[in-house]
C-alpha cells in the first residue's frame, strides 16, 4: 500500500530497494513493475513465454509475493484491457492454433 513502506522501485534497473536497521537492502530481478504499470505491460513483458511453449520449450511463471499484492490480479485479472496473463496466453495460443 501507498506510504506504508519506504522502498523505492527501479523499473529500468529491475530493482527493489528496502531500508532496514540503517542501511539498503538491494533485490535485484529480471524485470520489476511499478503501480502505475498496465496489464499490457506485463504480459507484453513475458508473452515469449507463450511462444517458447508453443515451440516445444517447457516453461514456467510464476508470480510471487506478499498477500495482497496482487499476484491474482497479475495472474487472472479482470475483463478487457483488464485481462491478466493466463487469458492472455490462452489467446495466443487460439490465435496460433487459427493461423
Amino acid at each position: 500500500q501507498e506510504g506504508t513502506c519506504p522502498m523505492s522501485l527501479d523499473e529500468n534497473l529491475g530493482m527493489v530497494i528496502l531500508p532496514h536497521a540503517g542501511s539498503n537492502n538491494d533485490f535485484k530481478f529480471d524485470r520489476c513493475f511499478g503501480q502505475n504499470s498496465t496489464q499490457t505491460d506485463v504480459f507484453e513483458e513475458v508473452k515469449n513465454f507463450v511462444q517458447s511453449a508453443l515451440d516445444g520449450y517447457n516453461v514456467s511463471l510464476l508470480a510471487y509475493g506478499q498477500t495482497g499484492a496482487g499476484k491474482t490480479h497479475t495472474m487472472i485479472g479482470g475483463g478487457g484491457d483488464h485481462k491478466g496473463i493466463i487469458p492472455r496466453s490462452i489467446e495466443q495460443i487460439l490465435a496460433t492454433i487459427q493461423a
